[in-house]
């Protein structure tokens, strides 16, 4: 057993050694470029739960949110944000049993001269949940966290494209 110990000691650190070569990074934690240190975010309320998300992942990529356009890097642009809640299934007195949830907004990054950095993309998030006729507060619940992993979700998936589409200039 004496023999093994340094055996897996070496494989541990070859493990981490390409875990962090591939890319890696903990799930939420975006690498913004430089263009974002400092975001201003337009087209939708301040206190919106999309805008505190998207925030919080700002926040969480090293850079920041401000009040006005003149001290941003950049200017966030989002446009028409969209949820729905769709009856996929109903039992059989017509009762609905499956839900499908919706997310969907565009966005557009500009620089604080208002110049197009990246072009409109759309993102669209869809989760189906059951519903529980005898369980009214858990599917309550159940949603709310449904649309907050989809909300999360969405403005990660807005990041990835932003650092791409900046990547590729």
């Amino acid at each position: 057993m004496k023999g093994l110990r340094p055996l897996y000691l070496l494989s541990f650190i070859l493990y981490l050694a390409l875990v962090s070569g591939c890319g890696f990074h903990l799930r939420g934690a975006v690498e913004l470029p430089p263009e974002l240190a400092k975001t201003y975010l337009q087209g939708v309320a301040a206190n919106s739960e999309l805008a505190i998300e998207i925030e919080q992942a700002l926040n969480r990529g090293g850079a920041s949110l401000v009040a006005t356009r003149k001290e941003a890097t950049a200017v966030l642009v989002l446009h028409g944000e969209k949820t729905r809640r769709t009856i996929l299934g109903v039992d059989r007195i017509g009762k609905a049993r499956e839900y499908e949830l919706s997310l969907a907004f565009s966005f557009t990054l500009k620089d604080n001269q208002l110049d197009t950095l990246v072009a409109e993309q759309r993102v669209s998030v869809e989760r189906e949940i059951r519903y529980d006729s005898g369980n009214v507060l858990g599917n309550e619940r159940e949603e709310e966290n449904a649309r907050s992993a989809m909300r999360r979700f969405a403005v990660q998936q807005m990041f990835s494209r932003l650092r791409a589409a900046l990547a590729s200039h």
